[in-house]
């Protein structure tokens, strides 16, 4: 008997480290796409040229975390103008003195994810989530931090789109040409979710096997 209850150990062991892995999909942060954006805009992002002069046209959405852990997603809507041919960069960053700070992570988003226009295709066509799990960033809860819009070269017209029904946790603002942030009041519409560890629901389970085993040792 005392082998088996070393061996309900080892196993009760073995699931808590099962279960310290184990991790829940939270919403940290959201300001939810509507089924009919009636108050709704686009605005763009991108570099693009006008009379030989180069634009580099950015958008920040600031936001506050609910939930603080490992960044896992980002979901906004966008689609692009014909004649846009490079890619859309999103960046997370932190947020400071109501500018966009320090980067966390990026990456760049093809074209060919994009659906070319306007309405109709509301919301399926123009949703966009990007997967960031692999990159190790770290929200901490009720902290505001920022997604930036951009492209590294012309040329390029993005549309983002958001309204001015009022997010509380941050706002749209936006650049051009390297100038400080400025606020709007609109917000776009995006979905930030991290992963949390879950709850070693796992361990219970196990105590719960071994306590038997123990009532029936002599």
């Amino acid at each position: 008997m005392k082998y088996h209850g070393r061996l309900l150990i080892a196993c009760a062991m073995w699931m808590c480290a099962l279960a310290g892995r184990a991790e829940a999909d939270l919403i940290a942060a959201t300001y939810p796409i509507p089924a009919d954006p009636v108050s709704g805009f686009s605005c763009g992002a991108g570099m693009g040229t006008d009379g030989g002069e180069v634009f580099d046209n950015r958008k920040a959405q600031s936001f506050t975390t609910l939930e603080g852990c490992t960044l896992s997603t980002v979901s906004f809507v966008a689609s692009r103008l014909p004649g846009t041919d490079v890619d859309l960069r999103l960046n997370v960053m932190t947020f400071d003195a109501g500018q966009p700070d320090e980067m966390l992570a990026t990456t760049l988003i093809g074209i060919e994810s994009f659906y070319e226009g306007f309405l109709p295709g509301w919301p399926e066509d123009f949703t966009h989530e990007v997967d960031f799990s692999d990159a190790g960033v770290v929200l901490e809860q009720d902290r505001m931090y920022a997604l930036v819009f951009l492209t590294d070269t012309t040329e390029a017209n993005y549309r983002l789109y958001g309204d001015y029904g009022g997010y509380d946790g941050g706002q749209l603002l936006s650049s051009q040409n390297g100038s400080p942030y400025k606020p709007h009041d609109s917000d776009l519409f995006f979905e930030v979710r991290v992963l949390i560890p879950a709850p070693g629901s796992i361990v219970l389970l196990v105590i719960g096997v071994i306590r038997p085993g123990r009532r029936r040792s002599p």
